[in-house]
């Protein structure tokens, strides 16, 4: 049902103007005390959680099968598959998703590497030190005390 609402206006002159305009149905209370829209996100939220559910599922066997089997290379492998199906993923929903995907990947991969390979190098001049090898201070204090 249509409603219309029309405004006369009178100017100073005497002229009169006419407005017509629709002022039609209120289409969020129809969607509100619609049962179907109510079905219909009852239906999206359970279709969410079952996602999630299967995801989440899906991660967690993913990452624990080389725990599983004692095999670090299959855990390897599966890592691998599983991160090329990221990828591919994320260039089938757009290029640029992809890119900044492969990007932000590498990234993250040479900060851990970079962090791995600082304490790395302070264990080894740790190791160098107590075995009193180059830079270490005990080498120091030899030199200090027999001159």
């Amino acid at each position: 049902m249509r409603n219309d609402i029309t405004i006369f206006i009178k100017d100073q002159t005497g002229g009169e103007q006419k407005i017509t305009g629709g002022g039609g149905s209120n289409t969020n209370n129809e969607k509100v005390n619609n049962p179907s829209s109510n079905e219909n996100k009852r239906h999206s939220m359970l279709a969410t959680i079952a996602t999630m559910t299967a995801m989440r599922s899906i991660s967690y066997v993913s990452s624990n099968i080389g725990k599983w089997t004692g095999n670090s290379q299959y855990q390897a492998a599966v890592d691998v598959v599983q991160r090329g199906l990221g990828y591919g993923a994320a260039f089938a929903a757009n290029v640029w998703v992809g890119l900044a995907t492969v990007a932000l990947d590498a990234g993250t991969n040479a900060l851990d590497y970079m962090y791995e390979k600082h304490w790395q190098d302070i264990q080894t001049r740790q190791a160098e030190a107590r075995a009193g090898g180059k830079g270490g201070y005990r080498r120091w204090l030899v030199h200090l005390k027999y001159g």
